[in-house]
């Protein structure tokens, strides 16, 4: 890469000298640095186990029975898996290699095998949900009329089939193939930064029409408490979109943008070490995206909120005090039967 090496030559670097250079410049943080990103990544690592557990709890179990009817929340339940998966193993991972580089350990070998592979499998398979779920939801609200018939379950248990697949057998290739490795890392960067940008312009297209369809309904209504009511579902429905594509360019942008300099920026050599530390930096955002994204897509739609306090009122609630749900799920179903 050009910030390390100080010139364009490094796709014809050998693997063994390639690695030991990138080795020696993510291992040359301080101590202090090391013992910050470590409690770093171990926080990410508690909240994205919970909130992405809660979640996928809140899928597998249904217990009102209004969630596994949506495909909308099967992709959903598989972003939380992947989300999951992240603080399960990679978070972990990555505070414990830290936690060897505060010790002055050598945390290389193994540890760099399993964090490359998870940002390989997890990480692009946390993205690619991401950008699925995107689809849907411009289906759902740009081409309502067309959804039901487009968005299925079987297309979209197929899609995100097709997900896991692709993110493992991409990372057990980088992790084979070796000799290669900055052709491969270009490559899961270029494929991140496209998945975003495909994201961000879904995202604002489908704004553009919902701006369209805002205008011609509200002329529409002759009802001045309608235009009030459309008025507030449209606002919330801009303010929903406009935060995940900020959530999205906060974590991934950096990012892709750190890694755009490793590999083009040969000025940057001489100050080669700022942008490692941007790059600990930004990678750790990466991490905290797969604890944001059960508050922005599970959290805020009423059904999931009707099944969480379900669980809290009924099941954590009443079995610390010894007793059973009295209701029936029936007639808790009728209560909670909000729409998305």
């Amino acid at each position: 890469m050009a910030t390390l090496f100080g010139h364009m030559n490094y796709w014809k670097i050998p693997a063994n000298i390639a690695i030991e250079a990138v080795r020696k410049a993510i291992t040359g943080a301080s101590t202090g640095q090391a013992i910050f990103f470590s409690i770093a990544y171990l926080l990410v690592s508690i909240t994205s186990l919970l909130g992405n557990a809660l979640v996928v709890a809140a899928v597998w179990k249904d217990p009102l029975k209004t969630l596994r009817s949506s495909p909308s929340n099967f992709i959903i339940l598989t972003l939380a898996l992947a989300d999951f998966l992240v603080g399960l193993v990679l978070a972990p991972a990555a505070s414990l290699f830290y936690t060897r580089l505060a010790m002055n350990a050598d945390p290389w070998n193994f540890l760099f095998q399993i964090l490359l592979f998870c940002h390989f499998f997890q990480l692009s398979a946390s993205v690619y949900h991401t950008l699925l779920l995107t689809v849907d939801r411009f289906f759902a609200l740009a081409r309502p009329l067309k959804y039901r018939a487009i968005v299925t379950k079987r297309r979209v248990a197929v899609c995100t089939f097709a997900i896991w697949i692709f993110g493992f057998c991409f990372a057990s290739f980088s992790w084979i193939v070796q000799e290669h490795f900055f052709v491969l890392w270009f490559m899961y960067v270029l494929d991140i930064l496209l998945s975003c940008e495909f994201t961000c312009c879904l995202y604002f297209i489908t704004l553009r029409h919902l701006y369209k369809h805002h205008k011609n309904r509200i002329m529409d209504e002759n009802s001045q408490t309608n235009q009030v009511l459309l008025r507030k579902r449209e606002t919330k429905v801009f303010v929903v979109i406009f935060s995940i594509i900020i959530a999205l360019d906060f974590c991934y942008t950096p990012w892709i943008t750190t890694q755009l300099l490793f590999f083009f920026c040969q000025p940057c050599h001489e100050n080669y070490q700022l942008w490692v530390i941007f790059y600990h930096v930004t990678t750790l955002l990466l991490s905290i995206n797969s604890a944001l994204n059960p508050l922005i897509y599970a959290f805020r739609f009423s059904k999931f909120k009707a099944t969480f306090k379900f669980f809290l009122s009924k099941c954590c609630i009443q079995k610390m005090l010894g007793r059973r749900p009295t209701l029936q799920i029936s007639e808790e179903r009728q209560t909670y039967n909000t729409k998305l």
